[in-house]
């Protein structure tokens, strides 16, 4: 799949890749729900500050997270596929899958906080001016993807993620706006709905591509 870095391939797709993709939002999300479950704010300036804190929960429990969910899988996969010394070599298949998780976890990352940047920035904007600046920053996201060497072979694969992460950032928009309880649980779905769509994309975005496009040129 990958141009110029390793990027997982269809062998790296487990079941529990997901799972920990879930986890990773899926966790701080509901930390942040219960936050603001516990006491509803009263008026619009409790609201805004009650948005801030839930907001901090969320993006501080997202990194940690997603650093104890990539320590656990590199120790769970070094005890199973190391060799002798216990270290995982180049060759061995822990190492991919290590990998593999690795690189889709920071897509995924990047497309969440990519699309809630452009969510901000063009949300309260006429729709004539939304799109060409969506247009924008999907540019400025593949750019950055590049840059950072975990692009796709087909962009279209990444800008598929962007998208899909798009859902739960409009939910998160107005979760901030008017952090209520209501407005937190549709946030909590929408990032597992999220997670769950960006898995599939990144597994089958090859083989749709290619369906519709025909083989990509070049080697991965």
């Amino acid at each position: 799949m990958g141009s110029c870095c390793f990027t997982p391939t269809k062998r790296h797709f487990l079941w529990w890749y997901w799972l920990l993709l879930a986890s990773i939002v899926g966790i701080p999300m509901l930390l942040a729900v219960l936050y603001v479950a516990r006491d509803p704010p009263a008026d619009d300036e409790e609201k805004k500050e009650r948005g801030k804190q839930a907001a901090c929960i969320f993006w501080t429990g997202t990194f940690l997270v997603a650093i104890a969910a990539f320590v656990i899988v590199h120790a769970v996969l070094q005890s199973y596929y190391g060799d002798e010394q216990g270290q995982l070599t180049w060759s061995s298949p822990g190492y991919g899958y290590s990998v593999g998780y690795w690189t889709l976890a920071l897509q995924f990352f990047a497309a969440t906080v990519a699309a809630n940047g452009a969510n901000q920035w063009t949300r309260k904007r006429k729709w004539y001016v939304r799109l060409p600046l969506l247009v924008f920053c999907v540019a400025i996201y593949l750019f950055c993807l590049m840059f950072l060497n975990l692009a796709f072979r087909r962009p279209a694969i990444n800008v598929m993620q962007f998208l899909v992460c798009m859902l739960p950032a409009h939910y998160w928009g107005d979760f901030k706006d008017s952090p209520d309880r209501a407005g937190a649980w549709k946030a909590l779905v929408a990032f597992l709905v999220a997670a769950s769509l960006f898995f599939l994309a990144s597994c089958f975005g090859e083989d749709f591509a290619q369906w519709v496009c025909g083989p990509a040129g070049g080697k991965g």
